[in-house]
């Protein structure tokens, strides 16, 4: 079991939080009308490579060709599932993703320790992600607005990267 912790270190907020329900979608038709199913039944499309999207309540991350994560507390496996029907599949993943959520306006600078990533790109903002390895961890990186971005990471590896991102707040200040 995860023990939930949080660190305010100057200008940037780390938090390993409540996991929401979350979804590992993988489509495998690459039929439009299939593609269109979801759109319809999420009132938007899927989102396409290194995005992410939210509506009433849920969020849906690209994770890599045709696989989707979905999170939000309003979400059920069987409804997903009816929705993918035929054309893929969907597995309920929330325990094994820890949730970090970064906040504050030094988050960048966070995410430049023990990573190779460029979080200073324009195009990295609301709405992106991005897979990489930081401190030797598998993270995938949502970008939510301007001052918050969640990290999904191993489980097993969540009070590890806690505690790394703890300490190099504390170092960048």
């Amino acid at each position: 079991m995860i023990r939930l912790e949080n660190a305010i270190v100057a200008r940037l907020q780390v938090n390993l939080t409540d996991a929401e329900a979350l979804f590992r979608l993988e489509v495998w038709d690459p039929n439009p009308d299939c593609r269109a199913r979801f759109a319809s039944a999420f009132g938007l499309a899927l989102p396409g490579p290194g995005q992410s999207v939210q509506a009433d309540g849920f969020r849906i991350l690209w994770r890599e060709a045709d696989v989707w994560l979905l999170t939000g507390p309003d979400l059920s496996e069987t409804a997903l599932q009816t929705i993918a029907a035929e054309c893929g599949g969907v597995a309920e993943v929330t325990s094994g993703f820890a949730r970090i959520v970064l906040q504050g306006e030094a988050w960048r600078s966070l995410l430049t320790v023990g990573a190779v990533l460029d979080v200073e790109h324009p195009d990295f903002g609301p709405g992106r992600t991005a897979a990489t390895l930081i401190h030797h961890t598998p993270v995938l990186l949502d970008v939510q607005d301007d001052l918050t971005v969640v990290a999904y990471a191993p489980r097993s590896y969540g009070h590890e990267m806690l505690h790394f991102w703890q300490d190099a707040a504390r170092r960048i200040g």
